[in-house]
Protein backbone atom coordinates (compact mmCIF):
# COMPACT_ATOMS: atom_id res chain seq x y z
CA UNK A 1 0.00 0.00 0.00
CA UNK A 2 1.46 3.65 -0.94
CA UNK A 3 0.56 6.84 0.41
CA UNK A 4 2.06 10.08 -1.60
CA UNK A 5 1.01 13.15 0.95
CA UNK A 6 1.34 16.24 -0.93
CA UNK A 7 0.09 18.91 2.12
CA UNK A 8 3.35 18.83 4.18
CA UNK A 9 5.03 22.04 5.98
CA UNK A 10 8.35 22.32 6.90
CA UNK A 11 10.26 25.39 8.30
CA UNK A 12 10.79 26.90 5.67
CA UNK A 13 6.92 27.70 5.48
CA UNK A 14 5.15 27.45 8.99
CA UNK A 15 5.92 23.47 10.02
CA UNK A 16 7.81 23.19 13.19
CA UNK A 17 10.53 20.42 11.59
CA UNK A 18 13.22 20.65 8.95
CA UNK A 19 12.83 18.73 5.69
CA UNK A 20 15.43 16.49 6.78
CA UNK A 21 13.28 15.69 10.14
CA UNK A 22 10.18 14.65 8.08
CA UNK A 23 11.63 13.18 5.06
CA UNK A 24 13.71 10.68 7.94
CA UNK A 25 10.47 10.29 9.66
CA UNK A 26 8.47 9.43 6.66
CA UNK A 27 10.68 6.93 5.29
CA UNK A 28 10.62 5.34 8.67
CA UNK A 29 6.84 5.00 8.28
CA UNK A 30 6.83 4.27 4.50
CA UNK A 31 5.32 6.77 3.43
CA UNK A 32 6.39 9.21 0.50
CA UNK A 33 6.25 13.32 0.95
CA UNK A 34 6.00 16.24 -1.20
CA UNK A 35 6.57 19.61 0.88
CA UNK A 36 4.00 22.36 0.17
CA UNK A 37 6.15 25.46 1.65
CA UNK A 38 6.29 27.02 -2.01
CA UNK A 39 9.88 27.46 -1.60
CA UNK A 40 10.40 27.20 -5.39
CA UNK A 41 9.09 25.40 -8.81
CA UNK A 42 9.39 22.15 -6.95
CA UNK A 43 7.58 22.52 -4.39
CA UNK A 44 3.69 22.78 -3.60
CA UNK A 45 2.12 26.04 -3.52
CA UNK A 46 -0.41 26.91 -1.23
CA UNK A 47 -2.81 30.27 -0.97
CA UNK A 48 -5.11 31.17 1.20
CA UNK A 49 -7.22 34.08 -0.16
CA UNK A 50 -10.91 36.19 -0.22
CA UNK A 51 -10.87 37.52 -3.59
CA UNK A 52 -10.19 36.53 -7.09
CA UNK A 53 -7.59 39.50 -7.54
CA UNK A 54 -5.85 37.98 -4.37
CA UNK A 55 -5.20 34.59 -5.97
CA UNK A 56 -3.76 36.56 -9.07
CA UNK A 57 -1.27 38.29 -6.72
CA UNK A 58 -0.13 35.53 -4.88
CA UNK A 59 0.04 32.49 -7.89
CA UNK A 60 3.55 31.69 -9.28
CA UNK A 61 5.18 28.89 -10.95
CA UNK A 62 5.23 25.40 -8.29
CA UNK A 63 4.79 21.82 -9.08
CA UNK A 64 1.15 21.61 -8.06
CA UNK A 65 -1.07 24.88 -6.04
CA UNK A 66 -3.25 24.34 -3.26
CA UNK A 67 -6.30 26.37 -2.88
CA UNK A 68 -8.03 27.33 0.46
CA UNK A 69 -11.26 29.85 -0.38
CA UNK A 70 -12.50 31.64 1.58
CA UNK A 71 -15.25 33.49 0.17
CA UNK A 72 -17.90 32.02 -2.54
CA UNK A 73 -16.90 34.19 -4.99
CA UNK A 74 -13.24 32.77 -4.09
CA UNK A 75 -14.09 29.24 -4.82
CA UNK A 76 -15.71 30.26 -8.22
CA UNK A 77 -12.50 31.76 -9.14
CA UNK A 78 -10.66 28.47 -7.78
CA UNK A 79 -11.83 26.03 -10.38
CA UNK A 80 -10.21 28.53 -12.79
CA UNK A 81 -6.76 27.22 -12.12
CA UNK A 82 -6.47 24.04 -13.27
CA UNK A 83 -5.71 20.60 -11.89
CA UNK A 84 -5.48 22.73 -8.50
CA UNK A 85 -5.86 21.03 -5.17
CA UNK A 86 -9.24 22.45 -3.86
CA UNK A 87 -9.68 23.26 0.05
CA UNK A 88 -13.47 24.16 0.73
CA UNK A 89 -16.82 22.54 0.97
CA UNK A 90 -18.39 21.44 -2.44
CA UNK A 91 -21.48 22.38 -3.62
CA UNK A 92 -23.30 20.85 -6.96
CA UNK A 93 -22.16 23.41 -9.44
CA UNK A 94 -18.40 23.99 -7.44
CA UNK A 95 -18.04 19.94 -7.80
CA UNK A 96 -18.99 20.00 -11.21
CA UNK A 97 -17.01 22.84 -12.37
CA UNK A 98 -13.66 21.31 -10.56
CA UNK A 99 -14.36 18.11 -12.40
CA UNK A 100 -14.45 19.97 -15.66
CA UNK A 101 -11.21 21.95 -14.41
CA UNK A 102 -10.00 18.29 -13.90
CA UNK A 103 -9.39 20.06 -9.67
CA UNK A 104 -9.10 17.53 -7.08
CA UNK A 105 -10.72 18.15 -3.42
CA UNK A 106 -8.64 17.62 -0.33
CA UNK A 107 -9.46 15.31 2.32
CA UNK A 108 -7.55 16.33 5.23
CA UNK A 109 -6.72 14.50 8.36
CA UNK A 110 -5.22 17.32 10.13
CA UNK A 111 -8.80 18.89 11.54
CA UNK A 112 -9.92 14.83 12.55
CA UNK A 113 -6.13 13.68 14.53
CA UNK A 114 -6.15 15.89 18.17
CA UNK A 115 -9.43 17.01 18.06
CA UNK A 116 -12.69 16.42 19.82
CA UNK A 117 -15.72 18.08 20.58
CA UNK A 118 -17.65 20.95 18.00
CA UNK A 119 -14.41 21.04 15.75
CA UNK A 120 -13.99 17.34 15.02
CA UNK A 121 -18.19 17.09 14.18
CA UNK A 122 -18.15 19.89 11.78
CA UNK A 123 -14.72 18.25 10.17
CA UNK A 124 -16.63 15.12 9.52
CA UNK A 125 -19.93 16.93 8.36
CA UNK A 126 -17.52 18.70 5.53
CA UNK A 127 -15.94 14.76 4.62
CA UNK A 128 -19.23 13.64 4.31
CA UNK A 129 -20.82 16.59 1.64
CA UNK A 130 -17.61 16.59 -0.19
CA UNK A 131 -17.52 12.97 -0.40
CA UNK A 132 -21.08 13.12 -1.52
CA UNK A 133 -20.38 15.79 -4.48
CA UNK A 134 -17.24 14.10 -5.25
CA UNK A 135 -18.77 10.62 -6.41
CA UNK A 136 -21.63 12.30 -7.92
CA UNK A 137 -19.88 14.96 -9.95
CA UNK A 138 -16.53 12.35 -10.77
CA UNK A 139 -14.18 14.88 -8.41
CA UNK A 140 -10.59 13.15 -7.53
CA UNK A 141 -10.43 12.97 -3.57
CA UNK A 142 -6.84 13.74 -2.38
CA UNK A 143 -5.75 12.54 1.21
CA UNK A 144 -3.42 14.66 2.97
CA UNK A 145 -2.04 14.93 6.74
CA UNK A 146 -1.06 18.37 7.21
CA UNK A 147 1.23 17.84 9.11
CA UNK A 148 3.44 20.68 10.45
CA UNK A 149 5.93 18.29 12.56
CA UNK A 150 6.42 14.49 12.25
CA UNK A 151 4.32 13.92 14.55
CA UNK A 152 1.58 15.09 11.84
CA UNK A 153 3.13 11.95 9.45
CA UNK A 154 0.89 8.59 9.96
CA UNK A 155 2.05 5.36 7.56
CA UNK A 156 -0.07 4.29 4.75
CA UNK A 157 -2.36 1.79 6.77
CA UNK A 158 -3.13 4.38 9.03
CA UNK A 159 -4.25 6.61 6.66
CA UNK A 160 -6.27 3.76 4.71
CA UNK A 161 -8.07 2.48 7.71
CA UNK A 162 -8.85 6.22 8.76
CA UNK A 163 -10.07 6.80 4.90
CA UNK A 164 -12.19 3.60 5.45
CA UNK A 165 -14.14 4.83 8.60
CA UNK A 166 -14.92 7.73 7.41
CA UNK A 167 -17.07 6.12 4.40
CA UNK A 168 -14.79 5.58 1.39
CA UNK A 169 -14.23 2.38 -0.33
CA UNK A 170 -11.71 -0.03 -0.74
CA UNK A 171 -10.81 1.39 -4.01
CA UNK A 172 -11.72 5.02 -3.32
CA UNK A 173 -9.24 5.29 -0.46
CA UNK A 174 -6.27 3.95 -2.66
CA UNK A 175 -7.14 6.16 -5.16
CA UNK A 176 -7.06 9.19 -2.36
CA UNK A 177 -3.95 7.68 -1.15
CA UNK A 178 -1.66 7.40 -4.27
CA UNK A 179 -3.35 7.66 -7.90
CA UNK A 180 -4.58 11.11 -7.27
CA UNK A 181 -1.64 12.47 -5.84
CA UNK A 182 0.78 11.09 -7.68
CA UNK A 183 -1.37 11.93 -11.67
CA UNK A 184 -1.10 15.73 -10.01
CA UNK A 185 2.81 15.37 -9.24
CA UNK A 186 2.96 13.55 -12.66
CA UNK A 187 1.33 16.42 -14.08
CA UNK A 188 3.42 19.07 -12.54
CA UNK A 189 6.59 17.67 -13.75
CA UNK A 190 5.36 17.18 -17.58
CA UNK A 191 3.87 20.44 -17.38
CA UNK A 192 8.02 22.21 -15.71
CA UNK A 193 9.44 20.25 -18.32
CA UNK A 194 7.77 21.30 -21.44
CA UNK A 195 7.04 18.07 -22.51
CA UNK A 196 2.24 19.45 -22.54
CA UNK A 197 1.11 23.04 -22.93
CA UNK A 198 0.59 24.19 -19.41
CA UNK A 199 -2.64 24.61 -18.54
CA UNK A 200 -2.50 25.59 -14.84
CA UNK A 201 -3.56 28.85 -14.75
CA UNK A 202 -6.53 30.32 -16.65
CA UNK A 203 -7.24 33.81 -15.05
CA UNK A 204 -7.80 36.84 -16.87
Amino acid sequence: MQFLDLCVYSTDSDGRDSRAVLEAFAKVLSSDIRFCDGAGASDGLEITFDKEKDLKKQLKPALYTVLEPHSEDAASASVKVKHAIIRTRLNPVLARAMAGSSCSIELSLAPLIGSSGVRRTRALGLIRTNLKYARKYGVPILATTGAKSSLGLRTPHQVYELLRVLGLTEDEAKSAMFETPNNIIQHGELAAGGKIISETVRLV
